[in-house]
């Protein structure tokens, strides 16, 4: 059988082969993505030297399996759609489908290991065919975590740029964690928490003594009776809080192990703090 489909055999002729049936019995023995295509495609092949060739290779699977497990392909993502789409210039992949394309690299390597050891003639010739990516597939290794997000160790400048993120919220909070206690001491709050507003981290102030705690007023609740204040003692770190995030997002998008464009960066928890 050849799937290269180089003609269509005539209807009489495929049921006299009773090809529709050798169809269905070889579709019982494949999984995954990969197979259905390459089933679709199928048809029967006149060139005899090509059909031989084929049968000594069905010998070969079948004596490899008398030794060997089948590997199972039953997870192995069909990448036609990514690869196509990096036809595109520009184009990049997504974390996720980083992620797809290095399970596929990995499967290839195990079946290329596994046919490497066969004595048998093809189907060492089919391990040897197959592409070895280990280089790309070491420099990605634990570069993408499973939840899609890229790890720490993805480069230098990422690892500098989240830790520049950390301490700068750390600062943060442990300076509106003093100011908390004061002004909750002086009846000043409507709730002893911070809270984040216009992605800054800000006091919910009493309306009535919004003069006392000074600051830049970031919005009101929908009562009326809390602004939310950016004290001046944190109002230069939470200026300058933006830029690493905004330089994260901008690295990410370029980095070699291909983190999504516009990812937006999970804020760390924080002591007492909730979204406004």
């Amino acid at each position: 059988m050849d799937d290269r489909a180089p003609f269509t055999l005539d209807a009489f002729s495929r049921e006299t082969l009773e090809f529709p049936a050798v169809v269905t019995l070889l579709a019982r023995r494949l999984s995954g993505p990969l197979a259905a295509p390459l089933m679709a495609r199928l048809e029967p092949g006149t060139d005899l030297d090509a059909i031989q060739r084929e049968l000594q290779l069905v010998g070969e699977a079948m004596e490899f399996l008398k030794a060997e497990s089948r590997p199972s392909f039953a997870e192995m993502g069909d990448p036609r759609g990514i690869l196509a789409g990096l036809r595109v210039e520009g184009q990049t992949c997504s974390a996720a489908e980083i992620l797809s394309l290095l399970a596929l690299v990995g499967a290839v390597a195990d079946v290329r290991a596994l046919l490497a050891k066969s004595l048998l003639r093809l189907m060492g010739e089919l391990a040897r065919a197959l592409a070895d990516f280990q280089v790309i597939s070491k420099t990605l290794e634990g570069k993408i975590l499973p939840d899609g997000t890229l790890d720490s160790s993805a480069s230098p400048e990422l690892k500098r740029l989240r830790l520049a993120i950390l301490e700068t919220r750390g600062e943060i909070e442990r300076t509106l964690e003093k100011l908390l206690r004061r002004w909750e001491a002086a009846g000043a709050l409507q709730d002893a928490v911070v809270t984040l507003r216009n992605d800054r981290f800000v006091l919910p102030v009493k309306v009535e003594e919004k003069r006392r705690v000074e600051g830049v007023v970031h919005g009101a609740s929908a009562s009326g009776a809390t602004v939310f204040v950016d004290p001046l003692e944190t109002l230069p770190l939470n200026n300058e809080l933006p830029a690493p995030p905004r330089r994260l997002e901008r690295h990410v998008s370029r980095a070699p192990a291909g983190a999504p464009r516009g990812r937006r960066i999970a804020q760390p928890a924080g002591p007492r703090v909730r979204k406004g």
